[in-house]
């Protein structure tokens, strides 16, 4: 079976030359991330409509959305650690290709000298969007224990057209044709 190449590029899995192209991967990522997207709505609604016995013996509804942030923030942890062990120690900064100094790629039009950072100062850079998505997470597993799933998932898909409008208004990005085209299929979507 072989996809139209303008919709899907082909893939040689086999990395033998035979001229025999498979069907590209995308599909099937698409269908994962509907299909596991879908799964860990349902799981997260299902976990929080069950009721636990608490210390007391007596049946309570299990409405504990920061253990749910917990789980699912040491499980991406145990991912890092797998990229860790992968990776090994060394710390690597992406380096521009096209450069003969082997110097990493200024972002956001920034020297080169500049991407020099301390540990504390990249601890911070880091830790506080990651505390923005530990808070946003957490609300959203509140959200769960009181609304229904099908509206949480409407909240959860406006996310990208709140962020593209916040992206123009606050840093000043310029969006082209097909990313407005994007925010409009999001909104009918919605």
């Amino acid at each position: 079976l072989q996809w139209p190449h303008t919709l899907f590029p082909t893939v040689n899995l086999t990395g033998w030359n035979t001229g025999i192209s498979t069907m590209s991967p995308i599909p099937l990522y698409i269908l994962g991330m509907v299909m596991f997207g879908c799964l860990n709505t349902e799981t997260t609604k299902i976990q929080f409509t069950l009721d636990s016995r608490g210390i007391d013996g007596q049946l309570k509804p299990f409405h504990k959305p920061w253990q749910a942030v917990f789980t699912m923030f040491l499980a991406m942890d145990v991912v890092l650690i797998y990229h860790v062990l992968g990776t090994g120690t060394k710390r690597t900064l992406a380096v521009d290709a096209a450069g003969s100094n082997g110097r990493a790629a200024p972002l956001l039009g920034a020297e080169a000298e500049d991407l020099e950072l301390t540990g504390c100062r990249r601890f911070m850079i880091v830790s506080v969007p990651a505390m923005f998505d530990l808070l946003g997470t957490g609300f959203g597993m509140i959200g769960f224990v009181y609304l229904p799933a099908s509206i949480n998932q409407i909240l959860g898909g406006s996310t990208i057209v709140f962020s593209s409008i916040f992206s123009v208004l606050f840093l000043g990005k310029r969006m082209l044709c097909y990313n407005w085209l994007g925010i409009v299929l999001c909104i009918v979507g919605i």
